[in-house]
């Protein structure tokens, strides 16, 4: 994903993060000056959330410049990730069927990662993707975990026992590394302070997270991180609660606060 070449339309990238309770446009500029310009859009009750998307990309200012038509597209909800080894393409979503027993909806796509060796499965509403190629064609989709659990393997100490906790909006992500090699993912609520700092404890216990070794890595925001870190300290006192610019040292964008860390991690590939 690198920019080449002298084509003014090949220093600008859009990126687009649909979650929850909206989307949020994010126009990166490569003219040798860090800058991101930022829209963000809530869902109405009364609308369906495909006309919502469909009328912001007819008037939102970022779809306008983005002369080339290209851009990357971060999706939240339910995934999987299965190895590389055991994955085909054709199976993609019966392995969606198997893991979640209610179903998911919509259409099934996968990334690969390839430091990990595991292939990212999930799914996007059929309706929204209709839209996002009508106005994007050449749109590349992604889950807002892909880059980050890549990301974090190629910086995470080889010795080192951590678990990571990444807060955005009302959920937690949270994940491992043994040996290089992702040994836990999985997503949980936290809306609760005392809820979400059980869910982190049975996840550090079952890797094996003890007071005496291990760390635990607190990303990203949430209205009750401050307390879930603050509990969690009580019980594991090699907690750490990362800023993005202690990661992303170099770049200006990671002193944002307006930029989640998984569309940071996205900007960075650039």
């Amino acid at each position: 994903m690198q920019a080449t070449g002298n084509n003014p339309n090949e220093l600008y990238h859009l990126s687009i993060r649909l979650h929850a309770d909206g989307f949020s446009f994010y126009g990166y500029s490569l003219d040798g000056i860090e800058t991101v310009d930022i829209e963000e859009y809530a869902y109405s009750q009364n609308e369906p959330i495909e006309e919502t998307l469909k009328r912001a990309l007819e008037q939102s200012k970022l779809i306008a410049k983005n002369k080339q038509g290209f851009a990357f597209c971060l999706v939240c909800g339910p995934c999987i990730q299965v190895p590389l080894e055991e994955f085909r393409k054709e199976d993609a979503g019966h392995f969606l069927k198997l893991t979640y027993s209610g179903g998911t909806n919509g259409k099934t796509y996968y990334n690969i990662l390839p430091h990990l060796e595991i292939a990212q499965i999930f799914t996007v509403s059929s309706n929204l993707e209709m839209v996002l190629r009508h106005y994007l064609p050449n749109i590349r989709l992604y889950h807002t975990q892909t880059m980050m659990l890549e990301k974090m393997s190629l910086i995470n100490n080889y010795n080192a026992q951590r678990v990571y906790v990444y807060f955005h909006e009302k959920e937690m992500f949270v994940f491992g590394y043994k040996e290089q090699k992702l040994c836990f993912s999985n997503s949980f609520p936290a809306d609760q302070t005392d809820n979400a700092t059980y869910f982190i404890l049975s996840v550090c216990k079952d890797l094996g997270i003890s007071s005496e070794q291990g760390e635990c890595i607190f990303l990203g925001e949430n209205h009750i991180k401050k307390e879930v870190v603050k509990q969690t300290r009580s019980h594991l006192p090699c907690i750490k609660d990362v800023k993005a610019s202690d990661i992303f040292r170099r770049s200006s964008l990671a002193r944002n606060p307006k930029i989640p860390f998984d569309v940071l991690v996205l900007l960075a590939q650039f």
